[in-house]
């Protein structure tokens, strides 16, 4: 032990009064000078009750022997692959890492896959001629989107139709039926006969929507009562007027969706209707259009009876 040189105040007060400890030495700050003291040791902790026994056990040194054997057997252990995430276990692969590989695309790959410039496309956007949703800042466009609008756009020659001169070709359509290539430039040529709104109605309202009077049903079910073996499906098209259209919708309680629609609805004006009063099915030749506007399967079968002439145009 050492003794260090300290002032004190008395021995009473050195009892008393706390000390303040500076590195090896205890100075009371009450102490007179030339008074010393012996400083106390730093206290020193037992080992808990259960480790007291191994408090005074040394560890061994490892061996030469026993290190290389350690070495070796770190070396050839076999190399375990990472742990995957438990998120994304059981999952056989992941198809949406990629945003240009799911559902929808960006406005300017949309662009790019229709061949066209950005402002185009967003002109589309707003015309209500390519479905699209804004998420954030940036507009997304599905896929079936785009692939629908290849399929009904019209060829960069010409001016698009009105209503009206588009009814008036589908009159002469129906009247010298063509086929081939030429048949689907004019499918295309007609495609602005209406204003097209892709709608989801609760299923349970679709019996009711079909009986009501005010619309022309098309596609399947005109289809089936032209006698084409097609099924109804669970999907309606119909023509209305555009002075009723907007009670329709909202009498139905109506949504627009992008895509899953049920309810296709065709807005016509109506000063250019061009169904009969008391009509209730459209045309044979006017369902295939909407059919394979939409690239269902019945429009095959629909086109080859009219074609075929099982069906009376």
């Amino acid at each position: 032990m050492f003794t260090t040189p300290v002032v004190v105040w008395g021995p009473a007060a050195l009892h008393r009064a706390p000390l303040l400890h500076l590195g090896r030495s205890e100075i009371h700050p009450f102490a007179p000078l030339g008074a010393t003291v012996r400083p106390t040791p730093p206290p020193v902790n037992p080992p808990p009750p259960h480790l007291a026994p191994c408090a005074q056990q040394s560890i061994p040194e490892r061996s030469a022997e026993q290190s290389r054997t350690r070495r070796s057997r770190i070396q050839n252990r076999p190399q375990v692959p990472p742990r995957r995430p438990s998120s994304l276990l059981n999952v056989p692969e992941l198809v949406h890492l990629d945003p240009m590989a799911g559902r929808m695309v960006p406005l300017e790959e949309a662009a790019r896959r229709l061949g066209v410039t950005r402002r185009r496309a967003q002109a589309l956007v707003t015309s209500k001629q390519l479905a699209a949703e804004k998420l954030g800042q940036q507009w997304m466009v599905p896929v079936s989107a785009v692939s629908s609008f290849e399929h009904t756009r019209v060829g960069r020659r010409g001016r698009p139709l009105t209503q009206r001169g588009a009814w008036a070709e589908i009159c002469a359509l129906v009247e010298r039926p063509v086929a081939g290539a030429d048949l689907d430039r004019r499918r295309r040529r007609v495609r602005p006969r209406a204003e097209h709104r892709n709608l989801y109605v609760h299923p349970g309202v679709l019996a009711s929507l079909r009986a009501d009077p005010g619309i022309v049903l098309s596609g399947r079910d005109a289809a089936a009562e032209a006698g084409a073996p097609v099924d109804p499906g669970g999907e309606i098209d119909a023509y209305v007027r555009r002075s009723g259209a907007d009670a329709l919708v909202r009498g139905v309680r109506a949504r627009e969706v992008l895509e899953n629609a049920n309810l296709l609805l065709h807005v016509v004006d109506d000063d250019v209707w061009p169904f009969e009063r008391g009509q209730r099915y459209a045309a044979p030749w006017v369902a295939w259009l909407d059919l394979e506007d939409r690239q269902d399967r019945a429009a095959g079968t629909l086109l080859d009876r009219l074609l075929g002439g099982r069906i009376r145009a």
